[in-house]
């Protein structure tokens, strides 16, 4: 049952991700001017909020599958790990000349924005 609520998820998140990032990919593209960059940043940004969801729901997924006494380790330490990999995503994010820092770290929001938008859905 839970599993295929995550697979149900993972399907509305990569089509809202895909949406938002048509919409990023467009606004970053009429400010810069520069579409190899901004294709590159969004992509890049696609990717990542990507991976980052796939994590947070395999995370979530296998706590309920853990003894009790190690749930509180587990998600600890894959939260460490989370931002730890948004932490190395920002500093290339920012230091890589190809990549618009403003485009990619703007795709990341998608999770937050996606949580947003389930909750108002939910609550109606």
């Amino acid at each position: 049952m839970l599993i295929t609520i995550f697979i149900k998820e993972k399907k509305h998140f990569l089509f809202l991700n895909f949406i938002t990032g048509l919409i990023n990919f467009s606004l970053f593209y009429i400010i810069t001017n520069d579409i190899k960059i901004t294709l590159v940043s969004v992509v890049f940004g696609f990717i990542f909020s990507i991976l980052h969801f796939l994590s947070l729901c395999s995370s979530i997924s296998t706590i309920f599958n853990r003894p009790m006494n190690k749930i509180k380790i587990y998600a600890s330490l894959h939260y460490l790990f989370r931002y730890i990999l948004l932490c190395i995503f920002i500093f290339i994010s920012i230091t890589n000349e190809n990549i618009n820092g403003f485009a990619s770290i703007f795709m990341l929001l998608n999770v937050k924005i996606y949580f947003y938008i389930e909750n108002i859905l939910i609550k109606k």
